[in-house]
C-alpha cells in the first residue's frame, strides 16, 4: 500500500500501479527512466524554443543570415536529438566549429572587459566600439556550443538517445 500511495503521488496510471505491483522494483527503475526521458525531451524543446528566438533577432542584422542559419542549425540538432540520435561525430564537430570561430573574437571580448562601462552591451551598436557587437556574438557562439555540449552529454547518459 506504501508503495501505490508513493506512485500515486507522481501520477502514475492504473496501469502502471499495477505494473509496479507485479514486477516491483525493476518497474519502479523503469518508471524512473522514462520519467527522466521526458524531461530531456521538454529540455531540449526548451532549447530549440530559446535558439529560434535567437534566430529569429538575428535577421535585423547586416550579417543576419550567418547568424540566422548558425542558431537554426543548432535548433535542428536539438530537436532532431529529441526523437533520433545525432551521430556523436557531427556534434564534436559542431563543438569544434563553434569554439572555433569563436576564438576569432575573444580578443574583442578581453577588451569589452577592460572597459569601464559594462552595460554597454545591453545597448545599441557603436560602430567604434567593434569590441560590442564581438562580445555578443563571441557569448552567442559559447551559449550554441553549450546546447549542443547538452546534446552530447543527454546522449550519453541516456539509453533513449
Amino acid at each position: 500500500i506504501l508503495k501505490i500511495s508513493r506512485l500515486n503521488e507522481f501520477s502514475f496510471s492504473q496501469k502502471e500501479i499495477d505494473l509496479e505491483i507485479k514486477h516491483g522494483e525493476n518497474a519502479s527503475i523503469f518508471f524512473f527512466k522514462t520519467r527522466l526521458h521526458t524531461k530531456k525531451k521538454t529540455t531540449n524543446f526548451i532549447i530549440c524554443i530559446v535558439f529560434i528566438i535567437f534566430a529569429l533577432l538575428q535577421l535585423n542584422d547586416p550579417d543576419g543570415f550567418l547568424w540566422f542559419s548558425l542558431y537554426f542549425i543548432v535548433t535542428l540538432i536539438c530537436l532532431y536529438n529529441t526523437f533520433k540520435a545525432v551521430p556523436k561525430y557531427l556534434l564534436i564537430l559542431s563543438i569544434i566549429a563553434l569554439l572555433a570561430y569563436s576564438a576569432f573574437h575573444f580578443s574583442l571580448f578581453i577588451d569589452y572587459l577592460e572597459t569601464g562601462n559594462k552595460e554597454e552591451i545591453f545597448g545599441e551598436m557603436v560602430y567604434d566600439k567593434p569590441y560590442l557587437e564581438g562580445t555578443r556574438e563571441f557569448i552567442g557562439l559559447l551559449i550554441a556550443a553549450f546546447g549542443i555540449i547538452y546534446q552530447l552529454k543527454i546522449r550519453k547518459n541516456s539509453n533513449f538517445f
